[in-house]
């Protein structure tokens, strides 16, 4: 092991927040054992271990508490006439890194007290007395691809929000530029995000001979958007999501990712803020089907879980042309295969077509694979085209940065283990 991953493991990470203009119930400010048990269900629920609590009830006034942990410990002091709570959230990282629950804790602890307004700092507090690092505001922010396996870049919090589905990020970074997370997971970077965002949406539009109407469901970033604008045959772009936060964070702060399209600038453009499976279903039958449609999601947790079913995939095809595509990632496949396998077997209940494809995603640590798949069996495949390269450089807006007609083709070849765990799907 490295000086520098010795240094990293044994770092703790402390939390500063301040609550203002709590929505919570009233119980939560000025009494101590709804407090407590508050508390004490954030802390298991974060996987943290209790060693002692106190929570002291003051006469006609808030409440301070304490609760002791294994990894180091939690404490609230409440305001109840202000309705405002002072937080304070710190994990150790000597025998483990504890980081992860620590971001649980205080995400559980944020969406219980319900803040309109908030302030929050998180701090790496080190072992190395009088080092200038030490007091830097940035912090590693990490995040698991699997139970032994994390990785994660440096940077600050530029503003977050907790919204009524998740906790949404935006970290500055100095190798990676603005990085979005959402609930722990880093969505993408303004650095890398064409690594994502180019080869989702034109795999499925290039499939298409003349994509004139497209359904984009998530993608709240906006670089799904602005890629599927860049084809000028494009009439429609509906788009489907659920959060408007995320909307409106990636709008101020990732023009770079949106290139401008989430100012509504471009009138083809038309948001929904909805649930997707709501919004399909309400959708009027007599309404025209699409030529594309781009599943951008977030992992299959949250508010996305629904979104990996048979019957979402089932309304999607509902909607879809005879000859439509439809693009979607799925998992990392040199770490969650049996994921990935799960994915395309769902996918090949419902569609008569489905074509893994592999791309590389620094912001994902590599290899993450996607598919294009399709209804008919006998759909023209656009992707073989000869004329995919004109295709490609008749398009509109930003040039592309990372693919071609050549590596579009090129990643729907797939390595032997991942060729081999989708051969037996069929």
């Amino acid at each position: 092991m490295s000086g520098t991953a010795h240094l990293d493991l044994v770092e703790g990470q402390h939390w500063l927040l301040d609550f203002a203009e709590c929505q919570c119930p009233s119980e939560l400010l000025f009494d101590s054992e709804h407090l407590k048990a508050l508390c004490e269900s954030a802390c298991d629920n974060a996987g943290m271990t209790r060693l002692g609590s106190v929570f002291h009830q003051f006469d006609g006034g808030g409440v301070t508490g304490i609760i002791a942990l294994s990894e180091s410990h939690v404490s609230v002091h409440t305001w109840p006439t202000e309705r405002f709570a002072a937080v304070d959230v710190y994990v150790c990282n000597h025998d483990r890194d504890n980081t992860d629950r620590g971001a649980r804790l205080v995400q559980v602890l944020t969406a219980s007290f319900r803040p309109r307004a908030s302030d929050r700092k998180q701090v790496s507090r080190q072992n190395r007395v009088g080092n200038p690092a030490q007091f830097q505001d940035r912090s590693w922010w990490r995040e698991s691809l699997a139970e032994d396996f994390q990785y994660g870049v440096l940077g600050s919090l530029i503003e977050w929000q907790q919204t009524p589905y998740q906790l949404v990020e935006i970290i500055q970074t100095e190798s990676f530029g603005k990085v979005l997370r959402i609930d722990g997971a880093m969505q993408c970077s303004e650095r890398d995000e064409h690594l994502y965002h180019e080869p989702l949406v034109h795999m499925a539009m290039a499939s298409v001979p003349c994509p004139r109407r497209v359904l984009l469901i998530g993608g709240g970033d906006g670089g799904a958007a602005e890629e599927v604008l860049k084809w000028p045959s494009v009439e429609a772009l509906d788009h489907v999501e659920i959060d408007a936060g995320v909307i409106e964070l990636s709008r101020r702060h990732l023009p770079n990712v949106h290139g401008g399209v989430l100012n509504g600038q471009d009138p083809r453009w038309r948001l929904y803020i909805d649930d997707a499976v709501n919004w399909l279903r309400q959708r009027p039958k007599e309404s025209p089907l699409y030529d594309v449609v781009i599943l951008d999601l977030t992992d299959s947790g949250g508010p996305s879980a629904t979104l990996y079913t048979q019957q979402f995939y089932d309304l999607c095809s509902s909607v879809m042309a005879p000859h439509a595509a439809l693009s979607l990632h799925l998992a990392a496949p040199w770490a969650q295969l049996s994921t990935c396998v799960q994915y395309l077997r769902t996918l090949n209940k419902v569609f008569a077509q489905v074509v893994p494809f592999q791309v590389n995603i620094p912001m994902s640590v590599g290899p993450w694979l996607m598919a294009v798949v399709r209804n008919a069996t006998d759909a023209e495949d656009g992707v073989a085209d000869p004329q995919l390269d004109a295709r490609l450089e008749n398009l509109q807006g930003a040039k592309l940065i990372s693919i071609s007609a050549a590596s579009l083709r090129a990643s729907r070849v797939l390595p032997r283990f991942v060729m081999e765990a989708a051969h037996r799907l069929r």
